[in-house]
C-alpha cells in the first residue's frame, strides 16, 4: 500500500468522522422513536442516501466492480447507472416518505393501498432478505475459498526437530 492510498483512506476517515459529527451535534433524543427516525430532522439528500445504503449493499458493490471487470466498462457504468437513479428517485421520495410518518415500507403501503398489499409489500420483502442473505453467505463463501489460504486449508506442516 502507498502513502496516496494511505492518504486517501485517511480523509475519508477525517470526513466521516465531521459529518457525524456535525449531524450529531447536540441532539436529545426524546424516544426510541425519535432515535430510530433521526427526529425526523435530516435533510431530503442525506435522508435518500441512508435509503439508498439500505437498498444497496456491498454485496451489489462488489457484484457490480466484478461484472465490469468481466464485461467491460460500457457494461459496468449500465449496472452501475442503478445506483445513480436510485439515488435521484430517493431524493425525491425521501420528502414525500416523511410526510407520510412511516416508520416501514409495508407501512406506508398500508395507508395508500390497504391490508393486502401491505401483506404482500411484507411477504416480497422478506423474500428480497432471504435472496440478499443468500448471496451474502456466498460472497463470503467465495472470498474465503480463493484466498491464499482459506478457512478450510490445513496448517501447513512444519519440520521437525
Amino acid at each position: 500500500m502507498n502513502i496516496a492510498h494511505i492518504a486517501v483512506l485517511i480523509c475519508y476517515v477525517i470526513v466521516m468522522v465531521a459529518v457525524g459529527a456535525w449531524f450529531g451535534r447536540a441532539k436529545e433524543t426524546s424516544s426510541g422513536e425519535d432515535f430510530v427516525l433521526a427526529g425526523r430532522s435530516l435533510p431530503a439528500p442525506v435522508l435518500g442516501g441512508t435509503m439508498l445504503a439500505t437498498f444497496v449493499g456491498s454485496g451489489s458493490i462488489i457484484g457490480a466492480a466484478n461484472f465490469a471487470y468481466t464485461y467491460g466498462l460500457t457494461a459496468g457504468l449500465l449496472f452501475f447507472s442503478g445506483t445513480v437513479t436510485g439515488s435521484l428517485i430517493l431524493v425525491f421520495l425521501a420528502r414525500r416518505v416523511r410526510e407520510r410518518a412511516g416508520h416501514t415500507v409495508p407501512e406506508l403501503f398500508d395507508r395508500r393501498y390497504g391490508k393486502a398489499v401491505r401483506v404482500a409489500g411484507t411477504v416480497t420483502i422478506l423474500i428480497a432478505f432471504i435472496g440478499i442473505t443468500a448471496y451474502q453467505f456466498t460472497g463470503r463463501a467465495t472470498s474465503s475459498a480463493s484466498s491464499p489460504r482459506s478457512v478450510n486449508s490445513p496448517e501447513p506442516s512444519s519440520p521437525r526437530c
